[in-house]
């Protein structure tokens, strides 16, 4: 989702940088990312922000609305318009393959939160900046940037950044830069499930 303009503010405290936890993590996803935009407030010292979030968990107790509201609560905090935030990995929230509504449908519990985020970015003043593998019928496509495969030397080189991966031999890791086809995600993948011993 993003707004027709972008006027990024010096302050730091005007980018929230948001991260959708795995299911393996065990967290309440949704409620992940309120607590996350909550601390990007108290990390920034914001004005009665204490006192704001003890209102702001009475009046909206679900997830989803009140992550809303937090981050229109931070947009009001700041000067700068507009407030902007990036929430990477969506496409956790998302069915994926395999699935009758295709790989882009909402999870049932994610839903209602990817509507309040259409709303944040449709009111102007937020822009929302989003990460997903799965680009759904939803997005206009004046909304939708695709990025295409790693060329296979940035593959190469994105592999110095993992530990696993970079102690791998340069030819060890040709192979794998191989096998990922240019996909980030298959190469994170990779630097978990990798062994050094069973690379041929």
């Amino acid at each position: 989702l993003m707004t027709r303009r972008l006027a990024l503010s010096p302050d730091p405290a005007g980018a929230l940088f948001l991260r959708v936890p795995s299911p393996e993590e065990g967290t309440d996803p949704i409620l992940a990312l309120r607590r996350q935009a909550e601390e990007h407030g108290r990390q920034h010292a914001l004005p009665e922000w204490k006192e704001r979030l003890t209102e702001l968990r009475d009046r909206f107790p679900a997830p989803a609305e009140g992550f809303a509201a937090t981050l229109r609560a931070l947009q009001a905090a700041l000067p700068q318009a507009p407030f902007v935030v990036c929430v990477d990995r969506i496409d956790v929230l998302q069915a994926g393959p395999g699935t009758g509504g295709g790989p882009w449908a909402w999870r049932p519990d994610a839903a209602d939160w990817w509507r309040q985020l259409e709303d944040l970015a449709a009111e102007g003043s937020i822009l929302v900046l989003a990460s997903t593998r799965y680009a759904g019928a939803d997005l206009p496509a004046r909304s939708h940037l695709g990025m295409p495969p790693l060329s296979p030397s940035d593959a190469f080189r994105m592999m110095a950044f993992f530990v696993d991966l970079a102690d791998l031999t340069p030819e060890e890791r040709r192979q794998l830069v191989d096998w990922s086809e240019g996909h980030p995600l298959t190469i994170a993948w990779l630097n978990e499930a990798v062994d050094r011993k069973s690379v041929v």
